[in-house]
């Protein structure tokens, strides 16, 4: 019987995951139950590869009677019962894992979530949220810390980098290959969303021929924008990219930096502006910009 284009897609998918040997081990326990935790918050800035553990986790999960269900942050509309919705039914299912993927998107509903929605799970759920922020201290209070764990994801190693470019395309077989990795995990600096874009150019370049095409230009702008679609899809639009360029150079943004370098902006409309998305991080009275070294 002839698979399905959804088949391939998951077969490939699975078949180009790497690493992430200690974050499985940690989800491998949940599954198992050897571990008290039943709600596990991933968090770390775009790129890094939130989505793909996520689905790593799913297929893991499944293998061990759990039903996935996927709740999309960029996919809720604003409106009143898109959560209940897109909920419906999963508590018939004796071991549901719930997945809150891009919860950045959904932060403002974490009180509902923990009060009214995920009470109601049954005893054996496992909930994953993963968001570019680490979780609101309502997710390590009132109870839930006693079966909440969080888990910052980082960049990836070399090992595992070059192992993930491997699977793009770009070996140590062809010749002056190591230079060419070396080059390329420089570039990335551990970024997996980097590492794939990066080893897919590379490998585009070299099945034209082009055996000197050590990495790709940096300052095509291609991948500069494809980074950016990634990291930061639609939040951009109708933004100022002045602002968000100060960001992504200097440590800590404020409105009276940004009043001092951009004289004719408003400083506290930026600065708002720039703490509404998603990979800033708010720290007191400043912002820092969180997206990868390799996008900036």
């Amino acid at each position: 019987m002839a698979g399905t284009l959804g088949q391939r897609m998951a077969w490939r998918d699975e078949r180009t995951f790497v690493g992430r040997e200690r974050e499985l081990a940690l989800f491998d326990a949940v599954i198992a139950g050897d571990a008290a935790a039943s709600v596990v918050f991933v968090h770390g800035p775009g790129g890094v590869g939130k989505s793909t553990l996520l689905r790593e986790v799913a297929r893991r999960a499944a293998r061990h009677g759990f039903t996935p269900v996927l709740v999309e942050g960029r996919e809720l509309a604003p409106v009143p019962g898109q959560i209940e919705a897109a909920l419906d039914g999963v508590a018939a299912h004796d071991r549901p894992l719930v997945v809150f993927d891009t919860y950045e998107r959904m932060a403002a509903v974490g009180g509902f979530l923990r009060s009214r929605l995920l009470p109601g799970l049954p005893e054996g759920s496992l909930v994953v949220l993963a968001g570019r922020r680490a979780p609101e201290p309502g997710w390590l209070s009132d109870g839930w810390e006693h079966i909440t764990t969080t888990l910052e994801l980082g960049p990836l190693g070399d090992e595992d980098a070059t192992a993930l470019i491997a699977q793009h395309g770009v070996t140590t077989a062809a010749a002056d290959a190591e230079a060419r990795v070396t080059a390329l995990l420089r570039w990335a600096d551990g970024s997996p969303l980097a590492l794939a874009l990066g080893a897919e150019a590379t490998a585009a370049a070299l099945a034209l021929g082009d055996e000197l095409a050590a990495l790709p230009d940096l300052d095509d702008p291609a991948i500069g924008q494809a980074i950016l679609r990634r990291l930061a899809g639609s939040e951009l639009d109708g933004g100022d990219l002045d602002v968000l360029a100060v960001a992504a150079i200097a440590r800590l943004t404020s409105a009276a930096m940004l009043r001092d370098v951009l004289p004719g902006t408003d400083p506290e409309e930026a600065e708002a502006w720039l703490r509404s998305l998603s990979f800033s991080e708010p720290l007191g009275a400043a912002s820092r910009c969180t997206t990868s070294s390799a996008a900036r």
